[in-house]
């Protein structure tokens, strides 16, 4: 149902019907290739306001209390796009973006549904600082839970299992667009290549139409195939750290 719902979502949010190249399979996390591609087709293209983006989010957050506008998290830009999909997760069918939620796994992605054993062992394998990262997590939900708390907040309740999942997901499906940080719906279904060249890019809807996402193949598909691209300035470390450990 989800994969449903979400395809059609696609079709009505997409900038061009012509660059709807992919189908999502919500089942098992993947797009694949709608039809034959050429590479330097365009696979896929939404408007940017159809994604979430950093200046909607400080927006959306400031109406829900104004100290957010203000507030810095050590999550930085991944928190806030956190917290921007946990407003819509509460707005449920409200949201424009609910037949996407729908679409994302329940479970919490990434290391934040590892064992303890799990995670030391890939902080014996990485230099990159785990345990300061999980620290900032925790640190963010507590100035989060503050802020809602105040009598002059009309945002969601979240606890830490909530935020978990947020944080996990954002971290898991984030892509870099020019060094924006953007969640992107359908995108972040194509299988991330770390060493592909199609990173997304920002194109133009014309003069009054703003920006919009493309993503680019930088190879032939067959119909069928699993759809691959760059997230940007991730490094296999950091999608390691994004997905999600059979136990």
């Amino acid at each position: 149902m989800g994969g449903d719902l979400l395809g059609s979502f696609l079709e009505q949010q997409v900038a061009s019907a012509k660059d709807l190249r992919i189908n999502v399979d919500t089942a098992n996390g993947v797009a694949t290739a709608k039809g034959d591609v050429k590479r330097g087709d365009v696979l896929y293209s939404l408007p940017i306001g159809n994604c979430f983006d950093r200046t909607t989010a400080i927006s959306i957050m400031s109406d829900v209390n104004p100290k957010f506008k203000s507030t810095q998290l050590r999550t930085g830009d991944l928190g806030l796009l956190a917290l921007y999909l946990l407003h819509e997760k509460s707005l449920g069918m409200d949201s424009k973006f609910h037949p996407y939620i729908s679409a994302l796994p329940d479970k919490c992605a990434g290391i934040l549904s590892w064992s303890e054993d799990q995670i030391q062992e890939l902080i014996q394998s990485t230099t990159r600082d785990i345990g300061r990262q999980l620290a900032a997590i925790d640190d963010d939900y507590r100035t989060i839970s503050a802020i809602l708390a105040l009598p002059d907040s009309n945002g969601p309740e979240i606890s830490k299992e909530i935020w978990a999942w947020a944080i996990g997901t954002v971290k898991d499906k984030h892509i870099y667009v020019e060094n924006e940080v953007l969640l992107c719906p359908g995108i972040d279904f194509m299988r991330h290549d770390p060493i592909s060249a199609a990173e997304p890019v920002f194109g133009s809807a014309g003069m009054w139409g703003g920006k919009i996402v493309k993503a680019i193949s930088d190879r032939d598909y067959s119909n069928g195939d699993k759809v691959m691209t760059s997230y940007g300035l991730k490094n296999s470390a950091e999608c390691v750290e994004g997905k999600s450990k059979s136990t």
